[in-house]
C-alpha cells in the first residue's frame, strides 16, 4: 500500500516538474513512478505514468516515443476494461496526432474513441466533445468527408450512422440542400 502512494506522489512530482518545464526532470520522476506502480502491479497507475510519458515525449516533439507510451496506455486500458482508463489513453493519442500535424490519424484514432465511448450507457461527455472538436476542424476545412467516411470504414467495417454525419458535417449537408 504504501509503495502506492510514492508511485502516485512521484507522479505528481513528474507533473510539477513537467509543468515548470524541466522535461528531464519530469521524465525521471515518471519513470520512477511507472516502475513503484509497476513492482505494486498497479495497472491504473501504470497507465498514468505512461499516458504522462507519452504526453512529456510529445512535449520534446519525440513524437515516436510517444506513441509508444501511449500504445501501452491503451493497452492497459483495453485489459483494465475500464471505459474512463481507455478513453483517457485514447484522448491522449489525439493530442499526439494532433501535434504532429497527422490529420489523417487524428480522425481515425477520434473515430476509435468515438467508438469506445459510444458503448457507454452513460451521458457521453467526452464523444460530444471528440464529435464538437471533429465539427470545429470540418468548419475551418483541415479535413474532407471522404477522409472521414474511409477512416470510419477502415476502423468499423461499417458506413457512418447519419447521426454523426449529420452532427459534424451539418454545414455539408446545408450545401447539399
Amino acid at each position: 500500500m504504501i509503495r502506492r502512494i510514492w508511485g502516485r506522489v512521484y507522479n505528481k512530482l513528474g507533473g510539477i516538474a513537467h509543468h515548470l518545464g524541466n522535461l528531464d526532470e519530469a521524465k525521471k520522476w515518471y519513470l520512477k513512478s511507472l516502475k513503484i506502480e509497476q513492482l505494486s502491479n498497479n495497472l491504473l497507475g501504470m497507465q498514468k505514468s505512461y499516458i504522462n510519458l507519452a504526453l512529456l515525449e510529445m512535449d520534446c516533439g519525440k513524437f515516436e516515443e510517444a506513441d509508444i507510451f501511449c500504445e501501452n496506455a491503451i493497452e492497459i486500458g483495453k485489459e483494465v476494461g475500464a471505459t474512463k482508463a481507455l478513453g483517457n489513453a485514447l484522448a491522449t493519442r489525439l493530442m499526439i496526432k494532433l501535434a504532429n500535424g497527422d490529420c489523417e490519424g487524428y480522425i481515425l484514432w477520434a473515430i476509435r474513441a468515438l467508438v469506445v465511448f459510444a458503448s457507454r450507457d452513460e451521458t457521453n461527455k467526452e464523444a460530444i466533445a471528440i464529435l464538437e472538436d471533429l465539427r470545429t476542424r470540418w468548419q475551418k476545412r483541415l479535413f474532407n468527408i471522404d477522409l472521414f467516411e474511409r477512416a470510419w470504414r477502415q476502423e468499423t467495417g461499417n458506413e457512418a450512422p447519419k447521426q454523426i454525419i449529420d452532427i459534424v458535417f451539418d454545414d455539408f449537408n446545408k450545401e447539399r440542400g
